[in-house]
């Protein structure tokens, strides 16, 4: 006989007694009235949905929570950060919005670019290591690089302030130029990426929008999104939410499978930015820079943004890339290339030698010739004498 009045009471008492298994406490009480036993098996099942049911509206509710955070950082416009004014959004991505700031303090008549971080992607990363990348960009100083003037966090969100460059983003800047012109500002680039490795910062988002040619022709490395510290000593996970911020075009196939950031991510964008960047039809040595750069496995492309840089300029300079070709015809036609007047000299120099060979030997000829008619002359005088004595 069963100890409950009802299955509700049985309910009751499995919620008080066993509530982190409920079903698992129902068979303890060891109940013989079948009946009994699915009427209280209904009650956990509906109590089971309603928990599911609650949890997946909680989750729900914070993720639109999120969102609408997330979409009103596209329209504060007209609001203030710190000193500075927002006047206008100059762009916006995956990783958060920026807006073209100017100081409004009277301390100093100042633009600045000021990045906000959805708060999707602050909740991801962590509002304190989303601070602490930043002030690894703080940290880089170079030509090709914009600023980073200040980190923060106020009532609209996370932000940083940058280096506001006035120009135009690397594509739209190379329309106009030569393919000689375009891999100088390419070589600059690859400099900047460079710098950045050997501080331990990978830039893991490289696209043509994130750099843009300032006034005086200088490309500059923007929009870090959440830097990311170097792994050569650590790896770093990778998680969906960031893995879609990516522009897939560019991001490397390591990237977009979530493995261990690398600054062997930032070589496989350059080469993707290269490609781009060039006009087409290229030569076959371009071609295989640009698939080294683009090889599937890390371990296959440049070791280094420097060595790319290096292959770039030593195919300006019509030096052989000796990885790609060893064979002395390659050889020669880069020599005579990079150098043709010392080229066309020593053809010169082989020619007059040749020339002066054949001559000399063609003079010892005639020598022989004329040695050989003098002995048959003097020898005819000698018979002749030897006749007129007999």
């Amino acid at each position: 006989m069963n100890q409950f009045k009802d299955a509700l009471s049985c309910f009751e008492h499995l919620l008080t007694h066993h509530a982190n298994n409920l079903t698992s406490g129902l068979l303890q009480l060891q109940l013989s009235d079948e009946q009994f036993i699915i009427e209280v098996k209904q009650l956990i099942n509906a109590h089971t949905s309603n928990d599911q049911s609650s949890l997946f509206n909680d989750l729900l509710h914070g993720q639109l929570n999120l969102l609408t955070n997330d979409h009103q950082l596209l329209q504060l416009q007209g609001g203030e950060i710190s000193h500075f004014r927002l006047e206008q959004l100059i762009g916006y991505g995956g990783m958060g919005a920026v807006y073209l700031a100017t100081r409004n303090d009277g301390q100093l008549n100042q633009k600045v670019a000021i990045k906000l971080f959805y708060p999707s992607i602050v909740q991801l990363h962590g509002q304190k290591h989303v601070l602490q990348e930043a002030q690894y960009l703080a940290k880089l100083s170079h030509p090709n690089i914009a600023s980073v003037l200040d980190v923060g966090k106020c009532s609209i969100g996370t932000y940083i302030i940058i280096q506001y460059i006035a120009g135009d983003t690397l594509i739209n800047y190379a329309k106009n130029l030569s393919q000689k012109a375009r891999l100088e500002v390419f070589q600059k680039v690859c400099d900047a990426v460079e710098y950045a490795h050997q501080n331990r910062v990978i830039h893991a988002d490289l696209k043509p929008s994130n750099i843009l040619v300032d006034n005086n022709g200088e490309p500059k490395l923007v929009d870090f999104g959440v830097a990311r510290s170097s792994s050569m000593n650590h790896e770093i996970p990778l998680h969906n939410a960031y893995i879609k911020a990516l522009s897939h075009e560019f991001a490397s196939p390591e990237q977009l499978a979530g493995e261990s950031l690398t600054t062997q991510a930032d070589i496989y964008s350059l080469g993707r930015i290269l490609e781009k960047l060039l006009i087409q039809p290229i030569s076959t040595e371009l071609q295989e820079i640009i698939n080294k750069s683009l090889a599937p496995l890390p371990q296959q492309r440049f070791a280094s943004a420097d060595t790319l840089k290096q292959n770039i300029a030593a195919y300006l300079a019509h030096r052989p890339l000796l990885w790609f070709k060893h064979s002395k015809t390659y050889i020669l036609g880069k020599f005579i290339r990079r150098s043709p007047l010392t080229a066309a000299l020593i053809t010169s120099t082989i020619a007059f030698l040749g020339v002066a060979c054949i001559s000399l030997f063609l003079y010892q000829d005639e020598q022989k010739q004329a040695v050989k008619q003098q002995y048959e002359l003097l020898n005819f005088y000698q018979n002749l004498l030897i006749s007129a004595h007999r």
